[in-house]
């Protein structure tokens, strides 16, 4: 499997900042990498070579949810 052209990072509170904290690591391993707030009112912008990675602590939570 390739690696992905772009991946998006999106959560909430606490997994934001996790996904924040993760983001340069990321991006030092040559990975085009954004965090996106789960609650902004923009769909996240999905397409061929992009990976999404809902981060969520619990799962449930219906902003990640809904942007995933």
């Amino acid at each position: 499997m390739p690696a992905p052209s772009r991946v998006v990072l999106t959560g909430l509170g606490s997994s934001r900042f996790a996904a924040l904290v993760v983001q340069p690591a990321m991006q030092a391993a040559g990975l085009n990498v954004v965090v996106e707030h789960a609650s902004t009112s923009q769909p996240v912008p999905v397409g061929p070579g992009v990976l999404v990675v809902a981060v969520s602590s619990s799962g449930r939570t219906a902003e990640t949810v809904a942007a995933a």
